[in-house]
């Protein structure tokens, strides 16, 4: 594998929902990442984020940088990366 060549992957954070939760941060490439992920999941696990790659480099990259972050700075990109996705819709003022 040429880990140059355009293909697409995808980094995913998954979170136990244990008392003390745990964090896996998983590599997939795009025709692996279902079994992966569902794995994780059948086990209790929550998916709290996602990210696709247009190559192999510049996800293992982004995937040791995450490895690298403290668990607050970590928190606080998957807030914000929820926060980008998740609509927020105003309610109406009666």
């Amino acid at each position: 594998m040429d880990i140059f060549t355009q293909d697409i992957c995808w980094i995913y954070i998954t979170e136990s929902k244990d008392y003390r939760p745990r964090r896996h941060i998983i590599f997939c490439p795009d025709g692996e990442q279902s079994s992966s992920v569902e794995q994780r999941m059948l086990q209790g696990e929550r998916l709290v984020y996602s990210r696709r790659f247009d190559n192999t480099f510049d996800a293992l990259a982004h995937k040791l940088m995450l490895e690298r972050l403290s668990y607050a700075t970590l928190s606080g990109l998957i807030c914000k990366q929820t926060a980008r996705i998740t609509p927020t819709y105003n309610k109406p003022t009666i």
